[in-house]
């Protein structure tokens, strides 16, 4: 029996609902834009940082399938794991509630030591601690 607190790959019961807007984009959609700090994401501008990483190959693992149909083992699993192998950014908890409507977008300068590299980039919900 997995915990309450843990993501899990399915769910019996996932509350959500469709958002319909008139036009797009809705009128009353606000940007909220952020800065990459050490480790953290503000909504404050901060000054331009060099972070370094060179990740496993397993990193992307636990991703789950590229356009998948929603079936349990194309779904991502718990994904503390690939944070181990990558650079995580969070927020301190926001103060209202933030709906997500849309295409989240990352702008990103990188430079790599090696003819070939990637960037991928996740945007998660993260339960308060207990």
């Amino acid at each position: 029996m997995q915990d309450s607190i843990s993501p899990h790959p399915s769910y019996a019961d996932r509350p959500g609902r469709w958002v319909s807007e008139p036009c797009w984009p809705a009128p009353d959609i606000d940007d909220r834009r952020f800065t990459l700090g050490r480790y953290s994401l503000s909504e404050e501008p901060m000054p331009a940082r060099t972070l370094d990483l060179q990740s496993p190959l397993s990193v992307g693992m636990f991703a789950g399938k590229w356009a998948s149909y929603a079936a349990t083992p194309d779904l991502p699993s718990d994904q503390r794991d690939e944070d181990g192998g990558s650079l995580v950014f969070e927020t301190e908890p926001l103060d209202d509630t933030c709906k997500v409507l849309g295409l989240p977008t990352v702008d990103l300068e990188v430079s790599s030591d090696r003819p070939n590299a990637m960037v991928a980039a996740r945007l998660s919900d993260v339960a308060p601690k207990r």
